[in-house]
């Protein structure tokens, strides 16, 4: 397995790990999915790896660094990570946090923060087996498109 960056290319494949994670999610991908991946390649604070094996992509992250005003360094966001239904248990989303923590330690991030479902007991237990802590609260306010 190799861990690399998203490329243009991988659209596709990034589409369909992210309907993967609809089934976990509370509503759908909003419609424009593959024109906001080729975008989110563009930004220098957004970064995107997929994980593959023998030329399939079989998961995906994507993380963005912010600056705050409580801490010294910027803050690194896990926003997406699914892992091919086919590939799970095999240390894939583990090699592309890590990925993305390594990252975001060379962008001076302070911390690397990642939200869930409040019901996806299984997602939280994964993040806190890899060294996450329930520190805060995440509330949204949502607005449908």
């Amino acid at each position: 397995m190799d861990i690399r960056l998203a490329q243009a290319k991988d659209a596709p494949d990034v589409v369909r790990l992210m309907g993967q994670l609809e089934a976990f999610a509370h509503g759908e991908v909003g419609a424009g999915l593959e024109g906001r991946f080729k975008y989110m390649l563009t930004l220098t604070h957004c970064h995107l790896c997929v994980a593959e094996d023998d030329d399939q992509v079989i998961g995906l992250i994507s993380a963005a660094v912010r600056p705050t005003l409580w801490h010294p360094g910027p803050v690194a966001v896990i926003d997406e990570l699914i892992v091919d239904q086919t590939a799970r248990g095999q240390g894939v989303g583990k090699a592309l946090i890590n990925a993305v923590v390594t990252w975001a330690r060379k962008r001076g991030a302070s911390e690397i923060e990642v939200s869930t479902e409040k019901d996806n007991e299984a997602a939280q237990s994964y993040y806190r087996d890899r060294g996450f802590d329930h520190e805060s609260v995440l509330l949204e306010m949502e607005w449908h498109r």
